[in-house]
């Protein structure tokens, strides 16, 4: 797999910790850029619902501009974060109006949840970590859903059978 995996998940997953088991996943990925048989997938459309709400995600990795956002849009507002990695901002919009608000970032942006595993781990109380193994597993199983087409199954050793790979079928 490409970045996908290893960017996607963490969205993904972000996903599910804020509103819950992800349903009706779907999605597609596709080799955009370059023509190596090996090269993994460099785009990738997903959906899915939480709760009501439908969402979509999409995942460009030689887009010309580096550009990230997260925009959550519900019934009584939406929330816009420009860079979520890298932010120091956001804006809430609601119906009385928008509210840009500040904040500092830990550095590594990662770091607070690294010390809650790391906590949980040491203390041998998993209640300490938000993450556990079934949303690692929920979030595993999203993903080997969203690139199924691509790869033609993600159940053995994909890797090695790039001859399976739907954009490499036609040569």
């Amino acid at each position: 797999g490409g970045l996908f995996l290893d960017v996607g998940s963490h969205v993904l997953d972000l996903f599910d910790f804020l509103f819950g088991p992800l349903q009706s996943v779907s999605g597609s990925a596709s080799r955009v850029h370059g023509a190596d048989a090996s090269a993994p997938e460099d785009a990738v459309c997903a959906t899915f619902c939480v709760g009501e709400a439908s969402c979509a995600c999409t995942w460009d990795f030689h887009a010309p501009e580096n550009s990230e956002e997260l925009e959550i849009v519900g019934k009584l507002g939406s929330v816009h974060v420009p860079n979520p990695l890298g932010a120091n901002a956001f804006t809430v919009n609601t119906s009385k109006g928008s509210d840009c608000r500040v904040y500092d970032p830990p550095f590594p942006v990662q770091q607070p949840l690294i010390q809650t595993v790391v906590d949980a781990i040491r203390t041998s109380d998993p209640t300490t970590c938000p993450s556990s193994p079934e949303s690692a597993l929920r979030t595993a199983r999203y993903m080997d859903t969203i690139l199924e087409g691509f790869y033609g199954g993600r159940d053995d050793k994909f890797w090695e059978h790039s001859e399976r790979w739907e954009p490499n079928k036609s040569t």
